[in-house]
């Protein structure tokens, strides 16, 4: 497999067994959620002959449930994240002995791509350095969706996760420190990430 022949040339010191690495060319996509970014992860340039620079972007699969994130080396820290929505998904129903529905396996999919897309989006738009904390995560004992809640200083930020006729939406309610008034709404979680939103997220990110 190509992963398996351009590994060989990384540095072993900075590719775990677990990570894939695939060059990123001109003429050339890796196969990878982060394609439209190819300088995301660990940005390392090989030279190979003939003057040929290759960069190479590292990243590594994590599955929840039925479905598999890529998680590029900038995003691992998500992973803390990732594992707690695994141990919701993974509970069983009726888990609080009080007759509590199971996670939704739908509303935890929106929850992991919303990190995913809003992670990525915190970096695109200029916030290179900045990670979001993991949120406090739940799932709702009547019908399984998704909370993330963040309480940060003077920011606290509530992320409900459901759905509107089929579509997955992020239903939110905030304050900030800098807003006389709350802000409350929703977005569509299938659509790409809204630049005010990344802007909030900025507020509960270190």
């Amino acid at each position: 497999m190509m992963s398996e022949r351009w590994e060989d040339i990384l540095d072993k010191d900075t590719v775990e067994k677990s990570w894939s690495a695939w060059p990123i060319m001109d003429e050339q996509k890796a196969p990878s959620r982060f394609v439209e970014v190819p300088w995301f992860g660990i940005r390392q340039t090989q030279e190979h002959g003939f003057g040929l620079s290759v960069d190479f972007i590292i990243r590594r699969d994590v599955r929840i449930g039925e479905h598999s994130y890529s998680i590029c080396h900038e995003l691992e820290y998500l992973k803390e994240s990732a594992e707690r929505l695994q141990y919701i998904l993974d509970r069983p129903e009726d888990w609080d002995e009080c007759g509590a529905v199971k996670a939704s396996p739908s509303s935890v999919h929106a929850a992991m791509n919303f990190l995913l897309e809003y992670a990525e989006g915190l970096i695109n738009a200029g916030y290179d350095r900045r990670k979001i904390l993991p949120p406090e995560i739940n799932s709702r004992t009547d019908d399984g969706s998704i909370d993330f809640y963040w309480s940060v200083d003077k920011v606290k930020l509530m992320i409900h996760f459901t759905a509107l006729e089929g579509r997955p939406i992020a239903a939110y309610f905030g304050m900030f420190a800098n807003r006389k008034e709350p802000i409350e709404g929703w977005i569509y979680t299938d659509t790409p990430p809204k630049p005010y939103f990344i802007e909030w997220l900025a507020n509960v990110s270190t």
